[in-house]
């Protein structure tokens, strides 16, 4: 990584921060390192146990075999003018997490996607153009009959999107041409730059999509459409955040930060990492373990303008 890989200090977290070379404005005085950026709090990376296998609990899921996701996880986004942010919990008990850059190429867009590194399956990511996408898992459903006149996707739709979309009209179109196997134990929120929002899942017989209305969207772990269908409802971090962004006079990183920190996890399947997108400028923070004081920050732009690369998300924590 190269030149603009800063540390920022949270004020109330100065007392807690490592000696690593930070000047006071937060910079490495000899850093070499690119566009991210850093914040170092003494408290970072503490060991996970690695299980083999999950346990069902009230609101978490059995590992799912054919998508990445098996926990409780929050997604939301709130647009207010010109700025569009998106929030999102990832809880699980895997800290082995890779953020993969991909630069332009023809006929598909620069982006980054976040992966779990065992299986290399995406679960989040944005693109170039401002589309972001997340998903949040169901239990699997059996009731599910896809279309026989549609393709199955044979590939993953949503690295597809990704790569080929730059809005969310073009992605929803893309979702209604093909099936996508995903969609029998998870749903997914795509936002773009301009503030639209969607979540696309499977509702009673068909392909269901939920735009947002306001300016906002949350999403957990229930089925929208019909919280009957899959999923654990009512569900409390759906309802705080919603609660906040309905009473919050603005929106800003600050607000989300706190919104994240409410309806984070604990115990067997903590919120592992949290990210802060904005979708307007490319730029994204990285929380890891709902410590919310240290960050890296990403501008997507430059890294892309550096190639291909993959980080190992513990290893950013630990410069």
């Amino acid at each position: 990584m190269g030149q603009s890989l800063k540390r920022k200090i949270a004020p109330d977290a100065a007392r807690n921060v490592e000696s690593v070379g930070i000047d006071s404005e937060g910079r490495h005085g000899d850093s070499t390192h690119g566009t991210l950026s850093f914040k170092r709090h003494a408290r970072l990376v503490p060991p996970l146990s690695r299980a083999s296998s999950l346990k069902p609990i009230i609101t978490c899921l059995v590992l799912l075999s054919s998508t990445p996701f098996a926990s409780p996880c929050t997604i939301f986004t709130a647009s207010q003018g010109d700025t569009v942010l998106v929030g999102n919990n990832e809880d699980y008990n895997d800290d082995n997490v890779s953020i993969d850059f991909y630069p332009a190429a023809k006929g598909k867009y620069g982006r980054m996607l976040l992966k779990i590194k065992r299986n290399g399956y995406p679960f989040g990511g944005m693109n170039d153009k401002g589309l972001f996408f997340d998903w949040c898992a169901l239990p699997r459903r059996s009731d599910i009959s896809f279309p026989k006149d549609k393709k199955t996707y044979k590939g993953i739709l949503c690295e597809k999107m990704l790569a080929e979309c730059a809005t969310v009209d073009e992605a929803i179109e893309l979702y209604n041409a093909y099936n996508d196997p995903w969609l029998y134990e998870g749903h997914i929120m795509i936002v773009d730059r301009s503030g639209e929002s969607a979540v696309i899942e499977w509702g009673e017989t068909e392909l269901s999509i939920i735009r947002k209305t306001g300016n906002f969207q949350v999403l957990s772990n229930f089925n929208l459409t019909s919280p009957h269908l899959a999923g654990w409802y009512p569900c409390p971090r759906y309802d705080n955040a919603a609660k906040m962004l309905r009473e919050a006079p603005e929106y800003s990183v600050g607000l989300l930060k706190k919104i994240l920190d409410k309806v984070h996890q604990e115990g067997e399947y903590p919120t592992i990492h949290s990210e802060i997108y904005e979708l307007g400028t490319g730029i994204v923070r990285v929380f890891l373990h709902h410590d919310f004081n240290a960050e890296v920050r990403i501008n997507l732009r430059d890294e892309l303008a550096k190639g291909r690369k993959t980080y190992i998300l513990l290893d950013l924590f630990r410069r």
